[in-house]
Order: C-alpha cells, then structure tokens, then sequence
C-alpha cells in the first residue's frame, strides 16, 4: 500500500508540474501576442501616416518596419550596418549606413512601447552617417523619439564631424547636460534650460526641432512649448560635414533611438501637430500640443 501511495504521490507531482509549465506557457504566449499585436499597430499606424504626405521629406528613419533593415541584421542584439530611409516619394534614399562594423548599433527588441524595436547606441563610437546637405542654409523641422540612458553631458541624438569654432557651421541636437536640450547651430546655439527631468531611467520622448529662416529656432517636447523654447537667431547652418545620427564630432548618443523624421522646410502648425499625433499613438506617449 504503502508502495502505491508513493507511486500515487509521484503522478501528482507530475501532474502539477505540468499544469505550471502550461500556465507559464500560456503567460508567455499571451506576453508575445500583446508585443506582436502593438509592433503590428506601429507598422500600420506608420504606412498610413501623415508624414508620407507631406511635402520637403528628407529622411524618415524608424524601426517598425521591415524595410527599415536589412533582412539578416533585423534580430534582436544584431548590429544594424544600415538604417533604410522610408520616405516614400524619394527616387534616391537617404540611407544611414556604417561601414565600420565596430561603430555600428544594436537592434533591440520590444523596447519602445513593449513591442517596437529600437537601436542602442553604446554612448562610445556607435554612429549612422547620412545625408545632410539639403538642411544646409535652408528652414528645417526634425522630429526624434528616443530614450537615453545616460545623465552624461553633450549626449547628441544628430551632429556633424566639424569642430571649427566658427558659428553655424555644423547642425547638433542633444542633450547639453542631463536635464537641458540643446539646438545648436554651433556656437549659435539656444539651450532650453532645465526642458527634460534629470535621468533615473529609459523614458520614451520626442523631440520636434523647427528652424525657420525667416524666426529663428523653436523646441517642443512631447509637443509641449514653453516661454523659453525658441529664440529669434534667424542664421542657418552653412556647412554640415560629417553629418550623423548618434554624434556631434567625439560626443556620442548613450541610449536607444526609434524613429528620426526630416524635413527641410519650417513645418505649418498643422502639419507639426499632424506628425507628433501620430507619433504619440504609435509610441503611447502624453501630448499636449
């Protein structure tokens, strides 16, 4: 009896043991619908976007989609060596692309809202070189989300190599120090003081840069301005060399970067809160424009 008990005893655990596997197996199913289901919104909320209508596009870099990357290179911890750019309307893409297999980023996995990939950029030599010649002594509007994940100072999302202190001779857009952006022309900048909270942790943010030749510089963030968000230096950058996406000259990005949307002309009201819409559905962020 005794023997059979045992025996009994054992089937039990078995038993038990498989219905926790099945659960967890059935949690973790459930975990990967919800990722799949909110990458899948993205890439509809993305090919059917206002951006793909608006005229001056210059660049559009995001991750959703599977044009984005090569084939190959769209797994998790793989190094991207080229960012597809999507602008529809474009007969030659400005593609962002790195030679060097050391500076290349990461493609990771499910880290904008719990589905999106995004690309790390080790905050040390991980950079993506495009073309930016056609913001040069022109109006432009650039639109990022990102998250950084370092308080470091000169943390540039976009920049150039020149490092020649004459003023406007080289666009960058970072974070000055940890709880300040910074739009420079070089040297020509305007910094938005304490404009982000100091950095405990990865929050998504975006990003909308405006300079219109005509007024001068003006910043939102997650389509928020402030008394202090634009100044009326009217000087356009007259040279772009070495234009990347993660650097300003030495200064590289620490952090994760989502999506990158150019234009080179001073977006209307309109269409500035049109891409931002749908920038906050698609990454579930809090607008107040």
């Amino acid at each position: 009896m005794k023997k059979s008990s045992s025996a009994f005893s054992l089937i039990e655990v078995s038993l038990v043991v498989l219905i926790i596997s099945l659960i967890a197996a059935g949690i973790l199913t459930t975990t990967n619908l919800i990722k799949k289901s909110r990458l899948q919104t993205a890439q509809v909320l993305t090919k059917s976007s206002p951006v793909n209508n608006i005229s001056n596009l210059v660049a559009w870099f995001e991750t959703s989609l599977d044009s984005s990357f090569i084939g190959n290179e769209k797994s998790d911890g793989t190094a991207i060596s080229t960012w597809y750019d999507n602008n529809p309307n474009a007969a030659s893409k400005n593609n962002a692309t790195q030679s060097t297999s050391t500076n290349r980023p990461t493609f990771t996995a499910n880290i904008f809202n719990s589905g999106i990939p995004g690309l790390k950029f080790d905050g040390s030599n991980d950079t993506l070189p495009f073309d930016g010649s056609s913001l040069i002594n022109s109006s432009y509007s650039i639109f990022i989300v990102e998250q950084k994940t370092s308080n470091k100072a000169l943390n540039c999302v976009i920049g150039g190599s020149a490092s020649v202190a004459v003023a406007n001779t080289n666009l960058h857009l970072c974070y000055a120090v940890d709880d300040k952006i910074r739009f420079g022309h070089y040297i020509n900048n305007l910094d938005y003081q304490n404009s982000v909270l100091s950095y405990s942790s990865p929050k998504t943010r975006m990003h909308s840069f405006i300079f219109d030749i005509a007024v001068g510089k003006k910043y939102w963030l997650n389509g928020v301005s402030s008394a202090t968000a634009s100044d009326v230096q009217p000087a356009a950058i007259t040279s772009f060399a070495g234009s990347n996406i993660g650097s300003f000259v030495d200064n590289i990005y620490e952090g994760n970067i989502a999506e990158i949307i150019i234009f080179n002309r001073a977006l209307t009201t309109e269409e500035k809160i049109s891409v931002e819409s749908y920038l906050g559905k698609k990454y579930n962020l809090i607008l107040n424009s």
